[in-house]
């Protein structure tokens, strides 16, 4: 088997989300408040689209969480079942109330602003291109979907050689994309926080879990003369996260 590119980047949050990308979430969060009632009110305008489009589907849901095994299951499920079907009338008056200028929406909004700093862990692994250019996700994602942009935004502490080369056929690509940065993102992010709370094994858990996923999505859509790894890990020696993408073709 010969090399065909091979990437690591070590991962580390933002110190915070620019001031800039918060201000924009806040604006245009509150600006779209009447378009968001709109939307509410024409999916449900009265009880009957309510029982048919969120109680029904909660009802017919949730009876699936509930274990046979639990005291009184049946009670548990026809609870839920008749609460849900006449919450109607307090539901919509609670939209009404709550996306009127000066509602609850608009508060809370605004209260709650700061948390979007939390945005930080996702911003660490998918960059921000306009100010610090792509992450190690993206980068690693790139090198095996053919992104031959990366290497323009290889940085220090990040190893890169090879050519990127997409390893999917052309026409599933732009969906596995996506998927796979999702997918590392949600493990690196849980990992971080794992890590940051001490909790070592539950870390190593979260990547082993993510890497067979992401594993078993890679191994069922690639091209078969390529042999492809994509994963994070923990390097104990520097104490960070890692993205990893190496792509060999079989001989």
């Amino acid at each position: 088997m010969s090399l065909v590119v091979e990437y690591k980047g070590y991962y580390a949050p933002l110190s915070d989300v620019p001031s800039d990308i918060k201000s924009k979430w806040l604006n245009t969060l509150l600006s779209r408040r009447q378009l968001i009632y709109e939307r509410i009110m024409t999916k449900i305008p009265d009880d009957s689209a309510f029982i048919k489009y969120l109680a029904d589907p909660s009802a017919e849901v949730w009876k699936d969480f509930v274990s046979p095994y639990w005291i009184n299951a049946e009670m548990i499920k026809l609870k839920q079942n008749v609460k849900i079907h006449i919450a109607g009338p307090r539901y919509r008056s609670a939209v009404i109330k709550a996306f009127q200028s000066g509602g609850i929406f608009e508060t809370n909004v605004q209260e709650k602003a700061d948390r979007f700093s939390q945005a930080k862990y996702t911003l660490g692994g998918v960059g921000v291109r306009f100010l610090m250019g792509w992450g190690p996700e993206y980068k690693a994602v790139g090198a095996i979907t053919g992104d031959k942009r990366i290497k323009r935004y290889i940085g220090a502490g990040e190893t890169f050689s090879g050519t990127p080369v997409c390893v999917f056929p052309e026409g599933i690509v732009k969906f596995l994309r996506p998927t796979l940065i999702a997918k590392l993102t949600q493990g690196i992010i849980l990992a971080q926080y794992a890590h940051e709370a001490g909790m070592s094994d539950l870390r190593d858990s979260v990547i082993n879990t993510v890497n067979s996923d992401i594993a078993q999505i890679i191994s069922a859509n690639k091209k078969p003369e390529y042999d492809v790894t994509l994963e994070i890990g923990f390097d104990s020696a520097e104490g960070k996260l890692f993205v990893y993408a190496k792509v060999t073709k079989v001989a």
